[in-house]
């Protein structure tokens, strides 16, 4: 996949770009929705979910390839999978979706 070099940090309802050699940051895209994104790097592409949107990216620009709002399923965090992820990469998603809705959900 191009774009081998890099790091990409789903945050704040945006998704990040950043070079591994030295951490600049080499794009920055906003998304619809909230602070939870979800971003999986597959050979063909990178897709980030956030806000009950599923998008594609192209990896090297940022730019939106497609969006699809997901109908009728509400905004809740999800778990992004592929064939091509391993199951601990898998349940660290799973991991990191539960620490935030934990995290946003504190007791009175």
């Amino acid at each position: 996949m191009a774009g081998e070099d890099s790091l990409y940090v789903g945050i704040r309802g945006h998704v990040v770009r950043v070079r591994k050699r030295d951490g600049e940051e080499l794009w920055r895209t906003k998304l619809k929705g909230g602070s939870y994104v979800n971003v999986v790097v597959e050979p063909d592409g990178l897709f980030a979910y956030t806000q009950g949107v599923l998008y594609a990216l192209d990896a090297l620009s940022g730019a939106i390839r497609w969006q699809n709002g997901l109908r009728k399923l509400g905004y809740s965090h999800a778990i992004v999978a592929s064939a091509n992820q391993t199951p601990v990469a898998v349940a660290a998603i799973a991991q990191a979706a539960a620490q935030a809705a934990n995290a946003g959900g504190g007791s009175s």
